[in-house]
């Protein structure tokens, strides 16, 4: 690849990781792991046949 192609999917690969790590719905749903919280709630609103909405959140920490 040439040097602008390759950094431009490092740029994208580092912004991808950084959403993982910060938005919500992007990271593993902790309760099994095996999904994201956003897979996890479009089960849920499958399941129930309503949209699931976040509109709040508390950020819970172990530990210092």
């Amino acid at each position: 690849l040439p040097p602008e192609q390759a950094l431009v999917g490092i740029k994208k690969g580092m912004a991808s990781k950084f959403c993982t790590q910060i938005c919500l719905v992007k990271q593993d749903y902790v309760a099994d792991g095996e999904q994201t919280v956003e897979q996890y709630l479009a089960s849920v609103a499958k399941e129930i046949g309503a949209p699931i909405t976040v509109k709040r959140f508390a950020r819970l920490q172990l530990g210092a």
